[in-house]
């Protein structure tokens, strides 16, 4: 039984490959020997740098892709840094709700990155467009850390415990 271990690498080397029902945005990179067989391995190579060059937007998940932790992986700087360069637009998402994307810009700013507040993207604001474009004025009672609260408020969500809405995510500040 064959084990692919996925991790973000340079290109040089390697190749890239697409999830199927998502091939315009996610991207996993695995080296190339791992699983197809050396005779291929050029054609194989050509095939996904083409699908490459025709996709304008990467979007990457954080923590476990691109760092683990407070240690980058390797290649990913330089795997973003070749995207920009190729005039690519780079999307950082998380499905961590817990930290402002303020936390997040910080973090990716602190490990080297270089973001832009416009790249990042999290479920919290995700969650808040949609209440704000599809319940505008509902109340909304929140299971979720004073950061998300904060979040939600200053977009003009309004929080109570008499709501219309129940919204829940992880908090790290629940007890029972």
């Amino acid at each position: 039984k064959m084990q692919i271990k996925p991790q973000i690498i340079p290109f040089s080397g390697f190749s890239p490959l697409f999830h199927p029902y998502a091939a315009q945005f996610c991207l996993l990179i695995i080296p190339i020997g791992d699983i197809i067989p050396s005779e291929m391995q050029n054609g194989y190579r050509r095939k996904t740098m083409s699908l490459l060059r025709e996709k304008k937007l990467f979007i990457f998940d954080l923590d476990g892709t691109l760092y683990l932790g407070n240690q980058v992986l390797p290649g990913a700087r330089e795997l973003i840094k070749g995207l920009r360069a190729a005039g690519k637009s780079v999307c950082f998402y998380t499905n961590n709700s817990t930290k402002s994307a303020r936390a997040y810009l910080e973090r990716l700013e602190r490990l080297g990155f270089e973001p832009s507040a416009k790249e990042i993207i999290s479920s919290a604001d995700v969650t808040a467009d949609f209440v704000l474009k599809n319940r505008p004025g509902k109340k909304v009672f929140l299971v979720g850390t004073p950061s998300l609260a904060e979040d939600f408020e200053k977009r003009g969500i309004i929080l109570s415990d008499d709501a219309d809405i129940v919204i829940s995510a992880f908090d790290t500040s629940l007890t029972y």
